[in-house]
């Protein structure tokens, strides 16, 4: 499962416990926030624990039997009872278990203070010909990884957005000479980062021949499935929005 596009460990985790019933953990923030308060010597305190530790944690609960009930109780438990703030201690049913019962305030991890969101600028193409977009597959690794996004490269301080443009389009339509155009860029917040994406367009009077691993997808395909599943490509959240504000555009 986590070789599939857009599928973390989260995601794998929950489907295989509760679909097929393997002993596995799925650890979101309320799973995190649970553990931290019933089992705060489970971690060590100096630092923010990672991802990988939580699922060590967390994996070593789970059950044989039931392991999808065991772990959808966990998440609504921090979703509905051990909230971030003011915790319903006195309907919890491990409040007597726990060491942190009683208490009102945010729990350790969450006292410390997150790291600045570093901000990421990109510069992103949609090139549109005979009705069709083209999208290429990130690489393995990284963000977003191994999902399907329009041309896409970095954009360094005091680097102009149309000089990326244009090596963009040399790379995918070699010779091209079309002349872009800005579309409402897009700021798209992440965990531990800022993305803001400088987005433009340029519509090809053909098709090019096929000089690249990308894909040309029909706009009425997307039109068709954005919002809904069994969308063409697996795409991330950022270039969903970047789709949905091109397609309204263009209409």
């Amino acid at each position: 499962m986590l070789r599939l596009p857009g599928v973390g460990w989260y995601t794998a985790g929950a489907v295989a416990s509760i679909a097929y019933s393997r002993r596995v953990p799925a650890v979101d923030g309320n799973v995190r926030r649970v553990l931290g308060r019933l089992l705060p010597g489970e971690v060590d305190s100096s630092c923010e624990p990672t991802d990988a530790v939580w699922r060590k944690v967390a994996g070593r609960l789970v059950p044989a039997s039931a392991p999808g009930d065991f772990n959808q109780a966990l998440m609504e438990l921090g979703a509905r009872v051990c909230t971030p703030t003011a915790p319903k201690c006195d309907a919890c049913p491990l409040a007597r278990v726990c060491p942190r019962a009683g208490t009102t305030g945010p729990e350790p991890s969450a006292r410390r203070r997150r790291p600045a969101r570093r901000e990421l600028r990109l510069v992103t193409l949609a090139i549109e010909s005979d009705g069709r977009l083209y999208f290429e597959q990130r690489p393995a690794g990284g963000l977003w990884s191994g999902l399907w996004q329009w041309p896409t490269a970095g954009l360094e301080a005091g680097q102009s957005a149309l000089h990326v443009v244009g090596r963009l389009l040399r790379r995918i339509v070699p010779g091209s000479r079309k002349r872009s155009i800005h579309l409402e860029g897009l700021v798209h917040p992440l965990t531990h980062r800022t993305v803001v994406f400088e987005a433009f367009a340029v519509l090809l009077n053909r098709r090019p021949r096929e000089r690249s691993p990308g894909r040309w997808i029909p706009c009425e395909r997307w039109a068709e499935r954005l919002g809904a599943s069994g969308a063409p490509l697996p795409v991330s959240a950022a270039q969903r929005k970047l789709l949905a504000g091109y397609l309204h555009a263009r209409r």
